[in-house]
């Protein structure tokens, strides 16, 4: 096993007890073997931690009172951020529609349609 290999099996494993093909890698890696001191040096601490350090008596108050106060004020925040992108997307939909609007003429020779036409054209006194 290589170094790589080595050290990040230690660091997933979570054992004490390393396998016997780790542990022979660690009596003749003097930096794996340093690597596992650590770790598990490391996860001791961690299991017990207790640093007896508390918050000061006002520090839920300072929280409390830094969090928006109303549903108005959550959605004034809300809005404000949003509002670029509501913006940008208006925008995208006005030229959208703009483009997409068929000129008066063509509306019209729609809603009448060809056949309509010949007969207005072909009728007596359809043209002057």
């Amino acid at each position: 096993m290589n170094c790589a290999q080595v050290r990040k099996l230690l660091a997933e494993e979570g054992s004490d007890v390393p396998g016997v093909e780790i542990r022979d890698h660690l009596d003749e890696c003097p930096g794996c073997a340093r690597f596992a001191e650590r770790l598990k040096l490391a996860a001791e601490i961690l299991r017990n931690h207790q640093s007896g350090t508390e918050p000061d008596a006002g520090f839920a108050t300072r929280v409390v009172a830094a969090l928006p106060t109303s549903s108005a004020d959550l959605l004034g925040w809300a809005a404000m951020r949003l509002l670029p992108a509501t913006l940008a997307l208006a925008l995208v939909l006005t030229v959208w529609a703009l483009a997409a609007t068929p000129s008066p003429t063509s509306l019209v020779e729609q809603a009448l349609g060809d056949d309509l036409w010949s007969w207005i054209l072909d009728s007596p006194g359809g043209e002057s």
